[in-house]
């Protein structure tokens, strides 16, 4: 898959970690093999990891890069519908890139941050966990994927159907970790309000 591989490659040229991800079944969005969290692929591997007719998706190692600033890759995810609409209603902190896929678009932030900020963070309904409702769609709002996480970029193809696209697609920028944290947990406290106190977003 010539697009994969051009899109490692410049991961690469970024300062990331790209690694294999597979792309259909149910191990889709699951990195290939053990021990990805220790990959150090750069652009000389990616041939090898991508080329000759392999046929991966593109995954990229969060909280880690070989910057010569040392900042790292941070991602906000929304999780819901919900979440992507009071977001964008809310405000998030700014940044050129952006991607989605046809069941989510643009529902993942991509930032950059100092290194050594918190591994990850997740938000969940409460009401659907106590419940026991681990599978419900609506569990997860958001996450901030960092340290020891992988996220799958574009153009990999979605498990549902269609591509990963980017709809902005330039510089990241820079934001401290506390900044994409707290818009996470506003944007959570937004959508519970929602469900449970107010109309629906």
């Amino acid at each position: 898959m010539t697009e994969i591989l051009d899109a490692a490659k410049e991961v690469c040229g970024l300062g990331f970690f790209p690694i294999a991800v597979h792309i259909d079944g149910e191990l889709a969005k699951h990195p290939v093999g053990k021990g990805w969290q220790k990959l150090r692929y750069q652009a000389p591997d990616c041939e090898k990891v991508f080329g000759n007719g392999k046929n991966y998706g593109l995954g990229v190692l969060m909280g880690i890069s070989h910057r010569d600033d040392k900042l790292v890759p941070c991602d906000l995810d929304w999780d819901c519908s919900e979440a992507i609409r009071a977001a964008a209603i809310i405000g998030t902190p700014p940044t050129s890139r952006v991607f989605g896929h046809a069941f989510a678009p643009d529902s993942h932030h991509e930032y950059l941050v100092q290194a050594g900020f918190k591994s990850h963070a997740t938000f969940e309904d409460p009401v659907l966990a106590a419940a026991g409702k681990k599978d419900e769609e609506h569990l997860a709002i958001a996450e901030v994927h960092g340290v020891g996480r992988q996220v799958v970029y574009p153009p990999t193809p979605h498990q549902k159907g269609g591509a990963r696209t980017w709809s902005a697609r330039g510089d990241f920028t820079v934001h401290q970790y506390q900044h994409i944290y707290g818009c996470a947990a506003v944007v959570s406290a937004a959508v519970l309000f929602a469900r449970y106190g107010g109309d629906e977003w």
